[in-house]
């Protein structure tokens, strides 16, 4: 793999009062115009695969500017939050009390994202707690056979990436079971009227894209790009809370605004990304078997220009609501960020401080 160096001094307009100067950091990227293979995930995951490249790029503080950073115009926005899961449980909880922990910490992040979104419904899919303590782990973020991620943490990824890709967020949709609820372990943390609403609306979603898919002439949802899309809008985030105080491998994430540049959602021939093809098994709550596509940003070449943004001395109560995807943002005319791609990086000497601890969740929102 190749390292460049790649320099921008711009960003958006509501970002440049009051900016210190940026960090530069490493980042690894898909580098080639080919689609991955499904068996290469776990060279993909460990960061050795040959179509990945690292470039230095600078990282911008958003810190200044927090009030200007929302979901619509950036992908992302930080939301102040007290956790009643960590004045419960403290910082240095059981990893392996997965089922209590889970529960807590899930009812909280529902909460939570219902009053800040304003949204109909919302589910959890999954926790997954992050630390990047070395001696937690064998091989990167892959675990040795018969340990889980829920009672072994995974490392901070190291990888430019966004969870879902618009055929990605419409396969996982089509592969949830009826049985989810129960399955991923959230059942008692719903009334019967609120499950049955997610499905409800999950069926108005699905009915809505059949007859979009059927006016555009595209072949199925995984060809079909979003643009004439009427029905409910929904979407997937990350809801992300550090643990303690971030000394470590903190989050950044990409500004959309510089990864679409001047590019049209639609245009296929010259998308910015590469759909990722993964083979995903034994999901809670989904089929036992489904191919899946997330979305690899592409490294910047030429005169692209990729900022990312950072959020430095991040708090346990500064909560980032990472966007993964947005039916509206996919929409004919929309101006909504459709996500927001992003990696962890590496601080400079940093190795005698605390390592990152932090719990991200994953959840489908319907408006």
């Amino acid at each position: 793999m190749s390292i460049t160096t790649t320099y921008t001094d711009t960003l958006p307009p509501t970002l440049q009062d009051g900016r210190e100067e940026p960090i530069e950091a490493e980042f690894l990227y898909w580098a080639s115009k080919r689609e991955n293979d499904p068996s290469e995930a776990v060279a993909m995951v460990n960061g050795q695969c040959e179509a990945m490249a690292r470039t230095i790029l600078p990282v911008y503080n958003i810190r200044p500017n927090l009030a200007s950073v929302n979901h619509e115009s950036h992908g992302f926005q930080i939301v102040e939050n007290e956790s009643t899961f960590l004045q419960r449980y403290g910082s240095d909880f059981d990893f392996s009390d997965f089922k209590s922990v889970h529960a807590q910490h899930s009812q909280d992040v529902i909460a939570l994202v219902k009053e800040e979104l304003s949204v109909r419904s919302a589910v959890v899919l999954n926790n997954v707690f992050r630390e990047s303590s070395p001696e937690l782990h064998d091989n990167g973020s892959v675990r040795p056979p018969g340990v889980s991620k829920e009672t072994n943490p995974s490392k901070p990824f190291h990888i430019v990436h966004n969870d879902y890709s618009l055929p990605g967020a419409n396969i996982s949709l089509r592969a949830m079971v009826p049985s989810f609820f129960e399955d991923t372990g959230t059942v008692d943390i719903f009334t019967k009227e609120e499950r049955d609403r997610f499905f409800r609306l999950r069926d108005e979603i699905l009915s809505a894209q059949e007859d979009a898919i059927a006016e555009s002439g595209a072949s199925s949802h995984q060809t079909w790009n979003g643009a004439n899309y009427r029905g409910p809008r929904w979407g997937h985030f990350s809801i992300w809370r550090p643990i303690e105080p971030v000394q470590q491998d903190p989050l950044a994430v990409l500004d959309p605004n510089s990864l679409f540049a001047n590019i049209s959602l639609h245009d296929e021939e010259h998308k910015p990304y590469m759909r990722a093809r993964l083979l995903l098994r034994s999901r809670q709550g989904f089929l036992p078997e489904f191919e899946y596509r997330n979305m690899m940003p592409l490294l910047p070449r030429d005169n692209q220009s990729h900022r990312w943004l950072w959020l430095k001395d991040q708090q346990p109560n500064e909560v980032n609501f990472l966007k993964l995807f947005d039916s509206e943002a996919w929409k004919e005319g929309s101006r909504v960020m459709p996500c927001a791609p992003h990696s962890a990086f590496s601080l400079p000497n940093t190795a005698h401080l605390p390592p990152r601890r932090s719990i991200e969740t994953r959840v489908l929102v319907v408006w």
